[in-house]
C-alpha cells in the first residue's frame, strides 16, 4: 500500500483556507468531518487552532486525542450535532463519504453540511473514483506490520452495485496487546482468540458514486461547485485521479 500524502493534502486545504478567508482578525470557524485518528487534523490544527473535528467512532477519537488533537466531538455525518450557520469552512477527506453507501445518505450528508455552513460558506470533500478501485484494490491483498500488529487486507469490487468490499484482519500477540492496553478487547469488531494471539476482523463497504449522480445531488442540496481537482493537485490530469476533490459553495 502506498502512503497517504497527508502533508500534500494539508498544504492544499490550508492554502484554500488562507485564500478564502484573508481577514486574520476574524479567523474562520472550521469543521473536519470524519477526522479518524487525527493525522490530517493534527497538521491543520497547528495552523488553525480553532478547527473542530467530528467522527462517528469513539475508538478513532481516542486515538486522535492521544495525538493531542483538540476540539473532538462524537457524531454522525448525516445528523450533525451543530446549530445552523455555524461554520465558514468544512472539509471531509480520505473518501469518507464513500462510506455513506447510498444516495439517500449522501443527500442527508449534503443537506446537513449545507445547514451548518454560514451563507457563502465552503465545503471541500473527495470521492474515490471507479478507476482507482479497479486498478489499485479489486482482487488485491495487502499485508503490513504496524507497532506489533500484523494487518491483512483483501478487496473485491462489485461493479453492478458499485460497491468495494474490504475484509481486514488485525493479528497481535497477547503480550503486545497487554502492553498497548486491553481496551482493544472491548472492540465492537469480531475477534478470534488463539493460544498466544488475538485476531480482530473488520469488513468495510464503500459506494463508488456515479459522478453525474454526485453532481446532481450537490446542486439539489443548494451547493455550487467552485473547483474540481485530482488528488489535491490542481495541476494533475483528472483522468488519472484516484480521488476527485470538490470545493463547493453554499448558495
Amino acid at each position: 500500500m502506498r502512503e497517504v500524502p497527508y502533508d500534500d493534502w494539508a498544504s492544499y486545504i490550508a492554502q484554500i483556507i488562507i485564500e478564502s478567508f484573508p481577514n486574520t482578525n476574524k479567523p474562520p470557524q472550521i469543521l473536519e468531518q470524519a477526522c479518524g485518528t487525527g493525522t490530517l487534523l493534527k497538521m491543520l490544527q497547528s495552523q488553525f487552532s480553532q478547527i473542530i473535528a467530528l467522527d462517528y467512532s469513539p475508538n478513532m477519537l481516542r486515538k486522535a486525542n492521544e495525538r493531542y488533537c483538540q476540539n473532538l466531538i462524537l457524531g454522525s455525518m448525516t445528523k450533525l450535532p451543530f446549530a445552523n450557520n455555524s461554520f465558514d469552512f468544512i472539509y471531509c477527506t480520505h473518501d469518507s463519504i464513500n462510506y455513506l453507501q447510498s444516495e439517500e445518505n449522501l443527500q442527508k450528508h449534503f443537506e446537513e453540511t449545507h445547514r451548518i455552513l454560514k451563507p457563502n460558506g465552503l465545503y471541500l470533500t473527495d470521492i474515490s473514483t471507479e478507476a482507482n478501485v479497479i486498478e489499485n484494490f479489486h482482487g488485491k491483498k495487502f499485508k503490513e506490520k504496524h507497532n506489533g500488529w500484523k494487518v491483512q487486507w483483501k478487496n473485491e469490487y462489485l461493479p453492478d452495485e458499485r460497491i468495494i468490499i474490504s475484509d481486514l484482519e488485525f493479528e497481535i500477540s497477547k503480550d503486545r496487546l497487554s502492553e498497548l492496553g486491553n481496551e482493544y478487547l472491548n472492540s465492537i469488531y469480531p475477534k478470534i482468540k488463539k493460544r498466544n494471539k488475538i485476531i480482530f476482523q473488520e469488513q468495510h463497504r464503500q459506494k463508488i458514486f456515479n459522478e453525474n449522480v454526485f453532481k446532481q445531488l450537490v446542486s439539489q442540496c443548494k451547493f455550487s461547485i467552485q473547483r474540481v481537482s485530482a488528488d489535491y493537485n490542481d495541476d494533475k490530469v483528472m483522468c488519472e485521479a484516484q480521488l476527485n476533490v470538490y470545493l463547493m459553495k453554499k448558495k
